[in-house]
């Protein structure tokens, strides 16, 4: 008890002969506890789950592999970089899915399967999510809600600038 004590009155003593004050002290200890709980909420565990289907007849696209592909910044040795993080499932016969992730709130999904393009698409963690996959063998491309990848992104130039968009995200 009266090694607390001890620390209790060092510490007010050292706030005492700093220039900080108590209002200080305690908006510097909730700034690092509203940090330290944005950073433990990033890192929780979040699931996806729903159906994958076929693009022309809306039938079950089994046993497709749904990847999950998280990008966090990392500081390490001095750098700033991303480090990827990859979650990984299969569906079941009847195309349902679930993956679960860590890594920031929204996830890029990417479905592939024999016989199919691979579908990309972005979505919040929850059930009920639909992927919708386009017949086709194309390794180099990539579908969104059933349109070519390729077809979606637009370019123009706008005041001197080369401007891109997505037609396929609403």
């Amino acid at each position: 008890m009266e090694k607390r004590i001890n620390l209790i009155e060092n510490v007010a003593n050292w706030i005492s002969r700093s220039k900080l004050s108590w209002a200080a002290l305690i908006v510097i200890v909730a700034v690092l506890v509203i940090i330290s709980l944005g950073i433990l909420y990033t890192f929780r565990e979040k699931t996806i789950s729903g159906s994958v289907v076929d693009c022309q007849t809306n039938e079950p696209v089994a046993s497709a592999e749904i990847v999950v592909n998280q990008s966090f910044l990392e500081f390490k040795g001095g750098v700033i970089w991303f480090k990827s993080y990859i979650s990984r499932a299969m569906g079941d016969p009847d195309g349902h899915f679930q993956v679960t992730y860590r890594i920031g709130n929204s996830a890029d999904i990417l479905a592939r399967k024999d016989g199919y393009i691979s579908a990309r698409q972005f979505e919040e963690p929850g059930d009920g999510v639909v992927i919708k996959m386009l017949q086709g063998e194309n390794p180099a491309e990539l579908t969104y809600n059933c349109r070519l990848l390729s077809e979606c992104l637009l370019d123009s130039i706008e005041d001197g600038v080369r401007v891109y968009r997505n037609t396929c995200v609403q």
